[in-house]
């Protein structure tokens, strides 16, 4: 996944359902997903930089995930 490439997870609170954005936003950068397997209890969705270093980790219990989307935003310049 590359810059713009995005992770939409939707899951369950005590009050309702919450939704969760994790994006790439730099050069280089992409969103894994981890623990997806039958025995993890937990679903690790990290923003990695171009070296493979984690910029933002997010995890969610696996009993409270509802919907995973993936996608991705084309990068817009500001204008000038």
């Amino acid at each position: 996944m590359a810059r713009g490439d995005f992770i939409e997870v939707t899951y369950r609170t005590g009050t309702g359902t919450q939704k969760e954005d994790v994006v790439a936003e730099g050069v280089g950068g992409s969103v894994a997903v981890r623990g997806l397997e039958g025995r993890d209890a937990f679903i690790v969705i990290e923003a990695l930089d171009r070296t493979g270093n984690p910029v933002r980790t997010s995890r969610f219990a696996k009993s409270e995930v509802v919907a995973i989307v993936e996608g991705h935003q084309t990068y817009k310049r500001p204008k000038k």
